[in-house]
């Protein structure tokens, strides 16, 4: 007969209601030898109501853990019971533990506290050695969003790790205007990074305003510029004759990796007779990478037009 976990469910139920110390160390070694995820999420609730109803109990159990597991599992339980004097913990154990997917754990449990006092270890963190704890720190400051946490997530966008990069891009848009602002300072000072091109590209992607993308385009800075263009990938269904001519002056940009995308674009959007232009002018672009990508835009073209 098939198990269905109702006896399991039924005993971490059991053990919940229980006042007793070894009711918590019963738990913890269900948790460790049970596979089921929805048996995993009724324990972690079965904690988290304990650390309530018997919070020193649970908290002595997470200072005599016997190993970071069953910390870590109390950890988030008192995390999440809001306990107080839990910052504590996660500093001593975790913040500074040897292997980084603890330290990251560490960042999230940070995090979901909202405590003033622990941001200090979260920007301790953003600095980690390894990529896994920063991206958690970086998540961090975009959910908390307080004083300084700006400019670390720009910073991060220049982070060596991609998947730091790509991160701080999800994180820098909960910002709204001050991101956008310190994203542009960031880019016209620093150059562009990968992160950074692709923050700029949602932003103009998410306001579905020409002006806005006329705006970017007229930027200084080459990566605002090439960030603006890549929103287009979203914006086929949009057709005007202002944007077709932004784009086809665009592709005469003194930036090479701009006119490659700008003409790219055109095979979309040349639509009027300045950006048919500047998508014939391509063909005899200096750079080679440039005329490729008119021949295969001017192909592609004339082919969806058949």
């Amino acid at each position: 007969m098939r198990d269905d976990g109702r006896a399991r469910r039924a005993v971490v139920d059991q053990l919940a209601q229980r006042t007793d110390d070894a009711a918590i160390a019963m738990l913890l070694e269900m948790y460790a030898a049970e596979t089921a995820w929805s048996i995993h999420k009724r324990i972690r609730v079965a904690l988290s109501r304990k650390c309530r109803m018997q919070h020193n109990i649970v908290f002595a159990a997470a200072l005599a853990g016997r190993s970071d597991d069953e910390r870590l599992l109390l950890l988030e339980a008192l995390t999440t019971a809001k306990s107080p004097a839990v910052r504590d913990l996660w500093v001593e154990y975790f913040v500074r533990h040897p292997a980084a997917g603890y330290r990251a754990c560490a960042a999230y449990g940070l995090r979901r506290l909202a405590d003033p006092l622990a941001d200090s270890y979260l920007f301790e963190l953003a600095r980690d050695r390894e990529a896994g704890p920063r991206c958690a720190a970086v998540e961090a400051f975009g959910a908390r969003r307080s004083d300084g946490m700006l400019s670390a997530v720009i910073d991060a966008l220049w982070d060596v790790d991609r998947e730091v990069e790509w991160t701080a891009h999800w994180q820098v848009r909960k910002f709204e205007r001050h991101g956008w602002d310190a994203l542009v300072a960031a880019i016209c000072a620093r150059g562009a990074s990968y992160g950074a091109v692709q923050a700029v590209s949602w932003y103009v992607a998410i306001s579905r305003s020409v002006p806005h993308f006329r705006e970017a385009l007229a930027d200084p800075a080459p990566g605002v510029r090439l960030g603006a263009l890549e929103c287009l990938n979203g914006w086929t269904h949009v057709q005007s004759d202002e944007l077709s001519d932004a784009i086809g002056r665009a592709a005469h940009d003194p930036d090479v990796a701009v006119r490659t995308r700008a003409v790219l674009a055109l095979r979309w959007f040349a639509s009027t007779p300045v950006s048919r232009l500047a998508l014939e002018a391509a063909a005899n672009d200096p750079d080679p990478g440039v005329r490729a990508m008119a021949s295969d835009s001017s192909a592609r073209r004339f082919s969806r037009l058949a």
